[in-house]
């Protein structure tokens, strides 16, 4: 009947539509799907060169961290290597370690002509700015950054401000050799007993010290660059004319490490001749019970009895 076709066309209709439909959502699925997979492919490309990129080093070659001071000079601070004979005994005393400490104190004995001349306990800063020295005889010297002074015991003591200085600055001398106002030359003078050693002589600036004439000449082991040995020449009180008429010298020897520091725990003195090298023994030093200390400010002050050492 007529309304039998009409429902039938009515159906056909819907299926048609409804076919349309699926026809459209299945191109839709397959778009999205193709977009998917061509994601997953590029994501699969690109992740290795994610990783590479990320682990890449700077191009300086050093660590991307820079202080506030760098950033603000634009310059990467580089650690200077030794170039200097002076700098490479300093390196090779590890001075870097030396000069992190405030004090260090030590036994001192000292032998001339076969008696004994010296027996004090030092307390020394480590820059030798503050110098505290005990005898056994009683006295006690103190230098303290600008004056020298005798307290307690203010009987006469001849020789005090030279020991006050002279054999703490031995004991600190391989610390010492780029201190302000030292200067360094080539000698051809580097054999002693027969060893070549590196070897360069030192002079100061005049004001440099209670006597800036003095000169060193400084033995050094060529490959460890250890220090064995100084000539050098007395002047304080004198001329530098007079001091070169007796050069002597200091052999350091018996190196200890105390908190990774190397330190000569026996000096032996010599005469010394420029064509000859060392002459005749003359003295000796022990040290010992060597110790790093804190900074202790009442070890340096000067009571009321007390006199001061001038030149």
């Amino acid at each position: 009947s007529f309304r039998s076709c009409l429902v039938l066309s009515v159906i056909g209709l819907e299926i048609t539509s409804f076919n349309a439909m699926v026809r459209v959502n299945l191109t839709i699925t397959q778009f999205i799907t193709e977009k998917i997979m061509r994601l997953k492919f590029t994501y699969l490309l690109l992740l290795p060169l994610f990783f590479m990129a990320c682990q890449e080093k700077p191009q300086s070659g050093g660590d991307s961290t820079v202080t506030s001071a760098t950033q603000a000079s634009g310059k990467e601070e580089i650690a200077k290597e030794p170039a200097t004979l002076a700098e490479k005994i300093e390196a090779a005393h590890k001075k870097d370690l030396f000069m992190g400490n405030d004090l260090i104190a030590y036994d001192f004995d000292l032998w001339f002509g076969g008696n004994k001349r010296t027996d004090a306990r030092i307390i020394m800063s480590t820059n030798s700015t503050r110098i505290r020295m005990e005898l056994d005889n009683g006295k006690t010297l103190i230098y303290n950054g600008e004056k020298v002074y005798q307290v307690g015991d203010t009987s006469a003591y001849k020789a005090a401000r030279f020991d006050i200085f002279t054999w703490p600055y031995f004991f600190a001398f391989p610390f010492k050799l780029t201190d302000p106002g030292t200067n360094w030359e080539a000698t051809a003078y580097n054999t002693l007993k027969e060893q070549e050693y590196a070897a360069e002589k030192l002079t100061f600036d005049a004001g440099i010290g209670d006597a800036p004439k003095d000169w060193y000449i400084a033995y050094a082991d060529k490959e460890s660059h250890q220090l064995y040995s100084a000539a050098y020449i007395v002047t304080i009180g004198s001329t530098q004319e007079k001091g070169e008429e007796d050069p002597h010298a200091i052999t350091y020897t018996d190196y200890q490490m105390v908190s990774g520091v190397p330190i000569a725990m026996k000096w032996d003195f010599w005469g010394w001749r420029w064509e000859k090298g060392l002459t005749d023994q003359l003295g000796r030093a022990e040290i010992s019970n060597v110790s790093f200390m804190e900074m202790d400010e009442s070890l340096f002050e000067v009571g009321e009895i007390s006199k001061e050492i001038t030149l």
